[in-house]
């Protein structure tokens, strides 16, 4: 999913790192949107748990996950089928949505 998007901004860790859903709608940025209104960055993320709060540091990006995922399935290692949405507004991506499930494992944690 990363090097779709050309920036680091998934959880890393041992383990069970992706314990939700993540669905990430990629949007094309172009000059200005359909109003004529010029966009707030040249790469911009927002949550829909977080309406209207715009992240332009990706690194910002990775903590929401984190903590929107230990509120979400417990801070231990469960997991959950809430979905966290998540939209990267680009110049540098197409149009694409993707979802990152959480992994089977065979060995519990």
């Amino acid at each position: 999913m990363e090097s779709i998007v050309g920036r680091d901004f998934l959880p890393r860790g041992n383990g069970i790192v992706t314990r939700c859903p993540l669905i990430l709608n990629l949007k094309r940025l172009d000059a200005k949107d359909k109003d004529g209104k010029e966009h707030p960055a040249e790469e911009y993320a927002e949550f829909s748990h977080k309406e209207g709060q715009i992240f332009t540091n990706f690194n910002h990006v990775r903590q929401e996950i984190e903590a929107r995922t230990a509120a979400l399935a417990g801070g231990q290692k469960g997991i959950t089928d809430k979905p966290i949405s998540l939209v990267i507004y680009s110049k540098n991506v197409v149009d694409l949505t993707l979802v990152d499930l959480p992994g089977i494992t065979k060995v519990p944690v």
